[in-house]
């Protein structure tokens, strides 16, 4: 599964989900700035 994390979740919470062997999008890893309407394109872009 691949999962989009918004940079309000704690990343702490994004770095267990990947050490259990989930693909995680982490925003504030990529482009904390981004807005909402983009963070959905890219990860569509990302995923589909």
């Amino acid at each position: 599964m691949k999962i989009v994390a918004d940079e309000s979740l704690d990343f702490n919470i994004v770095q267990a989900i990947r050490d259990v062997g989930f693909d995680v999008w982490a925003v504030v890893e990529q482009d904390p700035s981004i807005k909402r309407p983009s963070r959905l394109h890219s990860s569509k872009t990302l995923y589909c």
